[in-house]
């Protein structure tokens, strides 16, 4: 009864924490402080301890805010406890579940994955399940307490311009494809025996999210993933070869591969980035990011929209996760984030068997895609990422391949 209570409070933990972390009906900073209270509780009664490295790594984000503050002569209480929140929710979590944590994640994205499907088809099957959905929405919006303006069911988010895309529970498909994602490489390494079913789902939820970005990075980990595995020199250059012709086609035939990269670059390249009146273009922010890293390379430009931005901060939004951190936290912090996420993945992955640098160099690679997608990181989860190696330390030895 004791263990059942346990992983129920683990789940429910893990599911308030994503919860905060992109389903719009709970994405609110103001939950990150009754979610830290209850996870530091928890912390607590299990007799946990913040590991030094983590106080450090805290303590160098709390000086440089201040830093910050100081050049900009600025500073915003609000702002720096939201992001010493989102660190300190990613890593309690974390460290609550311990080896856990992974497993955990997998299932708990699995059966989200599920849901949405069935509710994914059930629109594209039969219409008028849409408007069934978006009158429940309705409803359910009179309680929404983080003033989200997306049509929500909480278990899946609804779109009147976007029917063929599954965005499930989160703001839109293409953070849904990022979640699903680390479910999908984690999975590789980690479930065994319901590998192969978690991973078809996994790859079919993918495909419906319609995310240029997410379709990228799956196959590049499934490259990286798989080649390695193969030991015949042969096979390896067919099935190489197989992939690149695949990759060639899907590229140029498929139009939100080939035609949306092509038609984004050409843009960004064609405007000034600051006039064209657009946020959804991955090049144009980060040609923007670029220009508001000028002159902040060392220290960056902070998180509040005073600061962050150097034109017109209250009509900006950023889309590009991994430019967006570079520009908030400046060059040095932001190669140290890059430091400790490597480390941690390889941490996970030799825990797990996988000896091999490639399978390091290929997660990391893949997750540095979808950064590119999504701004990750204005969220707790995947801020764990890079506290992973103080969980997954010594390698299961019965499990090295």
């Amino acid at each position: 009864m004791k263990i059942k209570k346990r992983v129920f409070i683990d789940y429910s933990l893990l599911l308030l924490t994503i919860a905060v972390s992109g389903i719009p009906y709970f994405t609110t900073s103001i939950l990150y402080v009754p979610l830290f209270v209850i996870l530091f509780i928890v912390f607590l009664l299990r007799n946990k301890k913040f590991n030094p490295r983590f106080l450090i790594f805290l303590l160098l984000l709390l000086f440089l805010t201040f830093l910050q503050s100081y050049v900009f002569d600025f500073y915003s209480f609000n702002t720096t406890i939201g992001v010493l929140l989102r660190v300190l929710n990613g890593y309690l979590i974390m460290q609550i579940l311990d080896k856990k944590f992974l497993s955990y994640f997998i299932n708990v994205i699995y059966y989200i994955a599920i849901s949405s499907l069935f509710i994914y088809f059930s629109i594209l099957v039969v219409p008028s399940v849409e408007n069934i959905l978006f009158k429940l929405s309705a409803i359910l919006d009179v309680l929404n307490i983080s003033g989200s303006t997306h049509k929500t069911i909480i278990i899946y988010n609804l779109s009147k311009y976007d029917q063929l895309r599954n965005s499930g529970p989160f703001w839109e498909p293409g953070a849904f494809a990022g979640y699903l994602m680390l479910a999908y490489i984690f999975n590789a390494f980690i479930m065994y025996k319901k590998q192969k079913k978690i991973a078809i789902l996994l790859i079919v939820s993918i495909a419906t999210t319609l995310s240029t970005t997410a379709y990228i990075a799956m196959f590049l980990f499934s490259f990286f993933f798989f080649y390695k595995q193969i030991k015949n020199i042969f096979v390896k250059i067919i099935v190489f070869t197989m992939i690149l012709i695949s990759a060639y086609y899907a590229f140029f035939n498929f139009e939100f591969l080939g035609n949306k990269i092509s038609h984004q670059l050409e843009l960004a390249i064609n405007v000034d980035p600051y006039t064209e009146n657009t946020n959804t273009q991955r090049f144009l922010n980060i040609m923007r990011d670029m220009e508001d890293l000028k002159d902040h390379e060392i220290l960056g430009r902070g998180s509040n929209p005073y600061t962050r931005y150097s034109y017109d901060p209250e009509n900006q939004i950023r889309t590009v996760g991994l430019t967006d951190i570079l520009v908030r936290m400046g060059i040095p912090m932001f190669l140290l984030i890059l430091l400790m996420m490597f480390y941690s993945l390889c941490a996970v992955i030799h825990y797990y068997g996988y000896k091999s640098i490639l399978y390091c160099i290929g997660t990391f690679v893949t997750i540095l895609i979808m950064l590119m997608s999504e701004v990750y990181f204005n969220f707790p989860l995947y801020w764990s990422l890079l506290f992973l190696s103080l969980v997954y330390k010594k390698p299961k030895k019965e499990r090295l391949r």
